[in-house]
């Protein structure tokens, strides 16, 4: 059984370094099915890392656990799924 899509749209996505020692990481700008707000995905390397926030809330400065958090294993085999098309397309 295939799993229901929840990424609406793909805004944007980069790669950074995270300087000379750090994990790299993709954050991809995207909205999903739930919430009207453009959401920021942040995807390292390792499974199971990965943090995804509400923009428009982070711009608020509200980056309290329970106001801007979201199930990061919720969306992850969907952004996993995204970066790989985008390495694919480079």
């Amino acid at each position: 059984m295939e799993k229901k899509k929840i990424i609406k749209e793909v805004i944007d996505i980069a790669f950074h370094r995270n300087g000379v020692c750090g994990d790299p990481f993709y954050i991809i700008k995207f909205t999903y099915f739930e919430e009207p707000d453009v959401m920021i995905g942040i995807v390292f390397p390792t499974p199971a890392t990965v943090a995804v926030f509400s923009l428009d809330k982070l711009s608020r400065g509200v980056i309290e656990f329970t106001q801007n958090s979201y199930r990061g294993d919720v969306f992850e085999f969907e952004l996993r799924d995204i970066i790989k098309a985008r390495e694919a397309e480079l």
